[in-house]
């Protein structure tokens, strides 16, 4: 099973960023971090502070906006370990 799963709500245009929704399947979660890539490089990262069985929002800003369209893969990691390897499209 999971750890963690992952919903892309897309970009939101009011907050200037792409909204992902994090949850877990097992336990709670601690100081996670998300990042963007984009061609092997990371474009974005953010931390959230506890991961659950309820939805946590993570929203990604490259350089105070939302990402450029296109093809990313978003990693979730807890310490040094990865939960999460996703390749997402933001359009």
């Amino acid at each position: 099973s999971d750890v963690c799963s992952s919903d892309l709500r897309g970009v939101n245009r009011r907050r200037h960023a792409l909204e992902l929704e994090l949850w877990t399947t097992r336990s709670r979660l601690k100081d996670v971090s998300v990042e963007l890539h984009k061609d092997h490089r990371r474009v974005a990262r953010t931390r959230i502070r506890t991961i659950a069985e309820a939805p946590s929002t993570a929203r990604l800003h490259v350089h105070g906006r939302p990402p450029a369209r296109g093809h990313y893969t978003v990693v979730v990691r807890h310490g040094r370990r990865v939960l999460l390897r996703r390749a997402i499209r933001v359009r």
